[in-house]
């Protein structure tokens, strides 16, 4: 379930949610990386797990957050 964190209406479907918060003017991937991190994201959730790395992960959307591993250059 994804509740809205600016008017806190419910959602049971993701795609729900996503056109939801397209009233909210959130439609670019950037906006929504935007509403993820200002609303949802943990506290270091976007450093890489693997051992001896500090590197930012990808935002990979709104059900999945960050990916636990950086993108390969």
């Amino acid at each position: 379930m994804f509740i809205c964190k600016i008017c806190n209406e419910k959602f049971e479907k993701h795609i729900c949610s996503l056109n939801h918060l397209r009233k909210h003017k959130i439609r670019s991937h950037y906006e929504l990386k935007k509403y993820y991190d200002l609303y949802l994201k943990e506290q270091n959730e976007e450093i890489c797990i693997l051992e001896n790395c500090s590197n930012i992960c990808k935002f990979d959307g709104l059900n999945k957050g960050y990916k636990n591993w950086p993108r390969k250059p």
